[in-house]
């Protein structure tokens, strides 16, 4: 099986993170409402996860919140 690279990518003023696998297609997604962020996980047309994206991100990934500080 072939290695793919994974993209990640954070809009900071929306406090977005999205994580994927490059080159891979989305088939569909599937969303999950959380008290702290909704997470949307993209599956392909193998069934496989193949992205992530994370709505008020720094609610997951605490160390974000550094980050907006520092920017």
């Amino acid at each position: 099986m072939a290695e793919k690279n994974i993209k990640v990518d954070y809009d900071n003023e929306e406090d977005i993170m999205h994580i994927s696998r490059e080159g891979d297609k989305v088939k569909f997604s599937f969303d999950i409402e959380l008290p702290n962020g909704d997470i949307i996980v993209d599956f392909g047309f193998d069934g496989r996860v193949v992205g992530l994206e994370f709505f008020d991100a720094s609610g997951h990934f605490p160390f974000l919140r550094i980050l907006k500080i520092i920017r």
